[in-house]
């Protein structure tokens, strides 16, 4: 419990100390980089499912709220942008994996394993399933997600359009009497998915159940910020205690085939961003959010932090994790005859 409560409370701190230093994303970043260097220093932190799986579901609560009357209308923009991103999951997938095995001599299984953008428990099930080099695979994906998560926020914030999703909406805030019954479904429901298999059930399950009630008007505005806030510091918390699972060993083991595999899918994504922005008619910065192979909620949460449209960025990170889950069986299947 112990464990517990002080990672809850680093990256209480932490989003407060990113808030106050103005850093992009502030609250996911700051929670993440505090509680990250903590777990570093080797202290004792734990973020259990329950915490988290609370997190996830505040998060897809507000990103439901940016689901307007308008919503329907919205979704005739994004079929190319769609496309765009199963494409992209594959190229990056396969790119990253002959990298891997041609360049750096990992196993043809390992590699594909190592390189799925997004669904890490459900890559490492897999690896477990099919003894697989696990300690690797956990190296390759949880570098990608530290990286992606720190740099992509103030690289965003260079190069990309700032976003004006949220200043566009009514400045009106959801009553905590609806926000909390809305939240307690959204976890109860996201329980249940989950234990059927289903992927990011307390995010979906958030969106879905605020969703609804501000596309039919019932409610208006945006979700509490002080229940995005929480959000917000346990998501980076999550994110953060995962660092202290990297040995230096690790690190200097696999450090360059990492970097460069990091390197590979980040431009790879960041092209079929541009490319999807020009056909959509959007924000580079909002459809590289949703393009980034990093973790579907801590995407999500950085994606409605920086104010690009919360709809848009979910949507395509949740079609992201469907492919992977589809793909991924076949693909490790069949590593060593296509490699």
């Amino acid at each position: 419990m112990t464990r517990v409560l002080l990672a809850c409370a680093l990256g209480l701190a932490g989003a407060l100390l990113g808030m106050a230093a103005g850093l992009p994303a502030p609250a996911l970043l700051g929670s993440t980089l505090l509680v990250g260097a903590a777990s570093i220093a080797q202290v004792p932190l734990a973020v259990p499912d329950g915490p988290r799986n609370l997190a996830f579901a505040t998060i897809g609560c507000s990103l439901g709220s940016g689901i307007t009357p308008h919503f329907v209308d919205d979704l005739a923009r994004w079929p190319v942008s769609l496309a765009l991103l199963a494409l992209a999951v594959v190229t990056i997938m396969v790119v990253s994996t002959l990298i891997l095995v041609k360049g750096f001599g990992q196993e043809p299984e390992d590699a594909v394993l190592a390189t799925a953008p997004g669904a890490l428990s459900y890559a490492l099930a897999l690896a477990v399933s099919r003894r697989r080099d696990l300690q690797s695979i956990m190296v390759f994906q949880t570098l990608r997600l530290m990286a992606i998560t720190l740099t992509l926020p103030p690289v965003l914030q260079l190069v990309g359009e700032p976003g004006q999703f949220w200043s566009g909406l009514s400045d009106a805030v959801v009553p905590y009497a609806a926000a909390l019954p809305t939240l307690a479904v959204a976890f109860a429901a996201g329980t249940l998915g989950a234990r059927r298999g289903m992927p990011a059930a307390h995010l979906l399950a958030g969106m879905l159940a605020s969703g609804a009630l501000h596309v039919t008007g019932v409610v208006e505005g945006r979700f509490p910020p002080l229940l995005m806030l929480c959000g917000f510091a346990v998501t980076g918390a999550v994110v953060g205690v995962r660092f202290g699972k990297i040995t230096f060993a690790d690190l200097r083991r696999l450090a360059g085939a990492s970097a460069t595999v990091i390197a590979t899918s980040v431009t790879l994504s960041a092209l079929f961003a541009l490319a999807a922005a020009r056909a959509a008619h959007i924000p580079f910065g909002q459809a590289w959010v949703a393009f980034a192979p990093g973790g579907v909620e801590a995407m999500a949460a950085m994606g409605l932090a920086l104010g690009y449209d919360p709809a848009f960025v979910a949507t395509h990170h949740l079609l992201r994790i469907v492919l992977v889950i589809l793909i991924l069986p076949l693909l490790v299947a069949r590593a060593r005859r296509w490699i």
